[in-house]
């Protein structure tokens, strides 16, 4: 992890190449993968999905020092600034969450 320019450590960006806009007012199926590292290896992985389209990947991750350290939460938020939206209101909905060890795919 690099620091931000005030120094502090706010966690990595995963940015994809051109990541296209998610339309509003329509329900999407999102899908995140997060894959351990060998403990000390850069073997780590995630990737999410839009609608079944994988939009991003990154390979070659650190995640952990020791095998002992794993995955043990997950939390569902959603971040937005004055930076992103000019909206006075935002509104983001959860629905039908699901936590597997295998890709599933959007219902059809």
């Amino acid at each position: 992890m690099k620091p931000a320019p005030d120094q502090k450590y706010w966690g990595n960006q995963f940015k994809p190449e051109g990541h296209p806009n998610i339309a509003k007012g329509k329900w999407i199926c999102c899908e995140f993968m997060l894959k351990h590292n060998s403990a000390g290896k850069r073997d780590g992985e995630q990737a999410y999905w839009i609608d079944g389209r994988l939009r991003g990947h990154w390979r070659g991750i650190n995640w952990r020092k020791t095998p002992s350290l794993m995955a043990n939460a997950f939390t569902l938020e959603s971040y937005i600034t004055d930076r992103w939206t000019k909206n006075k209101i935002n509104i983001v909905q959860f629905d039908n969450i699901v936590i597997a060890k295998e890709y599933i795919g959007p219902s059809r």
